[in-house]
């Protein structure tokens, strides 16, 4: 597994998926930057700037992971379908699952590297605005990695479509669709990779905390997994 691994290192450090992983919480936080100095600016009081800024963050995280998590995946999976690497890989003395679960692994690492800039890009603003004595940890943890970690099932998910399909288009469109009818997910839909984001992300005050949650999440990773990875032997063995 770690021969896998290093291998999509190599090619993953030659794309612009580090520049995806910089840009997401970099340009979420210089929106909030201004937000913040503008309610400072008319007077609002620190606890309420900072409740306003974290909700706001949470309602513009969906759909930018919605449809940052399939850039992640076509961007790791665009070196294979541009070159026709599919047939050396395979050549490896590796079994297939390894080399499925490595694109997912590095997809699921890129991704939780952008919610860690995210988190020290929120402690940042509690520094540069003298906050220290409004915000926890917890809070900083909550509003700034917790969104990534609940995209999991997302990214088995677009990792599939990436994959399978040659056409990244398929799965940015899967995104731009999760974007604009995850909401409709939301509770109801809680069991899928959509519904699962919405219905526990942060800030709508549901028992994200509850260890349901994650196993949930574990769950339906594993079975996207597991279907994604039955559907890329089936379309390698052509």
């Amino acid at each position: 597994m770690m021969n896998v691994l290093s291998t999509e290192w190599i090619k993953n450090r030659r794309t612009s998926v580090w520049l995806l992983t910089c840009l997401i919480p970099a340009g979420l936080w210089g929106f909030l930057t201004v937000m913040i100095w503008y309610m400072f600016e008319t007077g609002r009081p620190p606890e309420k700037v900072w409740a306003i800024a974290m909700e706001t963050l949470s309602l513009f995280l969906g759909p930018v992971l919605f449809m940052g998590v399939p850039l992640f995946t076509a961007q790791t999976a665009q070196i294979e379908h541009q070159t026709g690497m599919w047939k050396q890989l395979l050549a490896m003395p590796v079994p297939k699952w390894q080399l499925y679960a490595g694109k997912f692994l590095w997809n699921f690492l890129f991704i939780q590297l952008s919610g860690l800039l995210m988190t020290l890009l929120l402690a940042g603003s509690v520094i540069m605005w003298n906050l220290g004595n409004e915000v926890s940890l917890r809070s900083l943890f909550l509003h700034g990695w917790v969104p990534f970690l609940l995209t999991t099932p997302l990214i088995a998910f677009h990792t599939w479509l990436s994959q399978v399909f040659e056409h990244q288009g398929v799965s940015t469109g899967a995104g731009a669709a999760g974007m604009i009818l995850g909401p409709l997910f939301k509770e109801a839909g809680w069991w899928t990779p959509w519904g699962y984001l919405t219905t526990f992300m942060p800030g709508y005050g549901l028992p994200f905390q509850d260890s349901r949650v994650w196993l949930t999440g574990a769950v339906l990773t594993l079975v996207l997994l597991m279907a994604g990875g039955a559907h890329f032997f089936r379309w390698m063995s052509r």
